[in-house]
């Protein structure tokens, strides 16, 4: 059954958009680091931030940041009312201000939409996602922001990123060529093809 569009809806996407918005686009919302130690590798985050402004609006630009966050709660704890946590939040990276005054906008419906690439280089030896239990976890988050005078209307964004440590190459060095594919679902499923010696 197709959902039905409220008339609201059905008008915002024949006239376009009317409020300022952020939004974050990473090309993937998960990164595969491999192996530990001194066989650590990282790979990189790529993607685009953007920002649709109404022409009666002004903003000087947008702040993006990742953030990492961890929950630890008590374990022994027998009910949740009675759980005590551990919460810690660090900033893995924060980008110089993306502003509008170096940015060319694109004109489009009721307003200029502007648009700035990023990527961060994620190090092997960064702590992996998880989430074990209800009770502890490893998150990661995108988050961007407006940078603007009117703090009482903010606007604010944000993404989730999964990292994923997989095995380092060298655990496959029996096998002749080992090529491994890993994509997040819900889990993490590799499929790692190889050649009989």
């Amino acid at each position: 059954m197709a959902p039905k569009l409220s008339m609201g809806s059905f008008l915002a996407k024949l006239t376009g958009p009317k409020r300022a918005r952020v939004t974050i686009s990473p090309v993937s919302d998960h990164i595969f680091i491999t192996g530990h130690g001194d066989e650590a590798r990282g790979q990189f985050l790529r993607g685009k931030v953007s920002l649709f402004l109404p022409e009666s609006q002004k903003v000087r630009g947008v702040q993006l940041k990742m953030v990492g966050r961890r929950w630890l709660g008590d374990h022994k704890a027998k009910t949740e009312d009675e759980v005590k946590w551990q919460t810690s939040e660090t900033i893995v990276h924060q980008w110089d201000p993306f502003v509008v005054t170096d940015q060319i906008a694109q004109p489009i419906k009721n307003g200029k939409q502007y648009e700035w690439p990023f990527e961060l280089f994620i190090c092997g030896d960064q702590e992996e996602s998880f989430k074990g239990c209800l009770r502890c976890s490893m998150t990661y988050l995108l988050e961007a922001s407006a940078i603007q005078e009117d703090s009482l209307r903010s606007l604010y964004a944000f993404r989730p990123i999964r990292i994923i440590r997989s095995p380092s190459f060298s655990s496959y060095e029996l096998m002749d060529p080992a090529t491994v594919q890993g994509k997040w679902s819900g889990k993490a499923e590799y499929n790692v093809l190889s050649q009989a010696i």
